[in-house]
């Protein structure tokens, strides 16, 4: 496993039409591919205790191996969760460590700045927080990937109260895509930002296509997926891929997608 710290940045405006996937993507035809990087564990968990706004202590209830300076999400625990309001929040990680005297597998999480919002974690249900940062990242660049359309963020009428506009429909990030019968890709301990473009068909952050039966093969594992402009892991005409233990935020589109419903044998 790779142990440095490794980014690779795809560059390339959106055009008016789709090119081919090799255009700010990686193309993986018919060939292999292998990416694995330091293993975080685990990917995600669950608060152990409510975090009110303005803390900076996170009480979560699994041993995690994260480490300082890296990005968390925590999300909403609010009935409403839309582009044009939300309550998920994003913060960075200055100390982790064990509070055994609260419980074998609690673990404390000390975050840089305090939290905007309150995120319940009672017995019934609890916010999930979930580690976004990786060692090795493959991400669009930030000059050409990010949607233009952006405003206004909310709309209104029709009876109902805010929701999202009809935008965001610009993003173009990068792609990558695994294809044909004897391709191949695993990868681990890798995070995708800035990636997918948006209502290009087939360009996604990760796209298993027609891969076939050779997808027993391939995994995603360890992972996460944000800011992404079009799904995250897409699995197309291809069966027996492994997705797993993978962390999704802020997604256009899903963040699991098979793509023509008839896809089989799939872990995910």
């Amino acid at each position: 496993r790779l142990r440095a710290d490794i980014s690779i940045t795809l560059h390339g405006s959106r055009p008016g039409a789709a090119q081919p996937f090799g255009y700010k993507g990686i193309d993986v035809d018919g060939g292999s591919l292998d990416i694995h990087s330091v293993e975080y564990f685990q990917t995600w968990s669950r608060l152990a205790a409510t975090a009110s706004q303005g803390d900076t202590v996170l009480l979560l209830q699994d041993v995690v191996n994260w480490e300082a300076g890296q990005t968390i999400v925590v999300t909403t625990t609010q009935l409403k969760d839309a582009r044009d309001w939300h309550q998920n929040e994003e913060a960075v990680i200055t100390e982790v460590r064990r509070a055994s005297h609260l419980g074998s597998q609690i673990t404390a999480v000390t975050v840089a700045s305090g939290l905007k919002y309150d995120h319940y974690g009672g017995p019934e249900y609890q916010a999930e927080v979930g580690l976004l940062s990786r060692r090795f990242k493959i991400q669009g660049s930030p000059s050409d990937s990010e949607p233009t359309d952006t405003t206004p963020l909310g709309c209104s009428g029709y009876g109902y109260g805010s929701y999202p506009c009809a935008n965001h429909l610009t993003g173009y990030g990068g792609h990558i895509v695994v294809r044909g019968e004897t391709a191949v890709a695993r990868f681990s301990g890798v995070e995708l930002f800035r990636m997918g473009q948006t209502n290009f068909e087939g360009r996604y952050p990760i796209h298993y296509h027609l891969v076939y039966d050779n997808g027993s093969a391939s995994y995603v594992r360890d992972s996460s997926c944000h800011r992404s402009f079009y799904k995250c892991w897409t699995i197309h005409g291809t069966n027996s891929v492994t997705i797993e233990r993978n962390v999704a935020y802020d997604v256009i589109g899903h963040a699991l997608y098979l793509e023509d419903g008839v896809e089989e044998y799939n872990v995910i």
